[in-house]
């Protein structure tokens, strides 16, 4: 990457070549995606219809998973909670705190595998409570339209100078080697250094 250039957070993939090894890097920007930690359970519900659940089913699951994380708005009794989970056969019920992954999302009452293969890719544990309005995922600008009109304003952004970002590689090298990592950093003036990394891994 020569000096003057500048990379931003917009999912194009960029190349470099170091020897023999080729690096496609590509920055996504949080903001895009709905964190199901701190969203609001209308715009969950909204983004569960975008992406093909019905109206009575995606009004429970919503309900069910700011539940989980302890979000509701409305909280009913615990024991009443607890006593649905057991009614479907489960020992366990929403601990009423915040996700450390995804795949929690697995054990929310009336979650499905197919129910989360389509909500997974529009989600992010890293995101504000609101996406950004120019978010470039289709089915999260569907909810987030949705959701404004119902509730007529703005759940609130994070400072305007705080990014989070998600960077992924993908190196290339001799005998068809390859490898992938992925990070999400935080960047803004408000931080240690100018940046803080939440996550490592091999993606996410």
């Amino acid at each position: 990457m020569r000096p003057e250039q500048r990379w931003v957070a917009d999912g194009s993939l960029h190349k470099i070549v170091l020897g023999e090894t080729r690096i496609n890097v590509k920055l996504e920007d949080e903001a895009c995606w709905i964190n199901p930690n701190s969203a609001s359970s209308a715009l969950v519900e909204a983004l569960l219809r975008a992406t093909g659940s019905d109206s009575a089913t995606a009004s429970k699951l919503a309900i069910a998973i700011s539940e989980w994380t302890g979000t509701v708005s409305v909280a009913r009794p615990r024991a009443t909670v607890m006593e649905d989970y057991q009614n479907a056969g489960l020992d366990y019920g929403p601990p009423g705190e915040a996700m450390e992954t995804l795949d929690e999302l697995g054990q929310v009452l009336g979650m499905t595998p197919t129910v989360l293969a389509s909500l997974r890719p529009h989600l992010t544990l890293f995101g504000p409570p609101e996406p950004s309005p120019t978010s470039a995922d289709a089915y999260v600008a569907i909810a987030l339209a949705e959701a404004k009109t119902q509730s007529g304003g703005s759940l609130g952004q994070p400072p305007p100078d705080v990014f989070t970002t998600r960077i992924t590689a993908i190196g290339h090298g001799p005998r068809e080697a390859s490898v992938t990592r992925a990070a999400i950093v935080r960047f803004g003036a408000v931080l240690p250094n100018g940046y803080a990394i939440l996550a490592w891994g091999d993606g996410f």
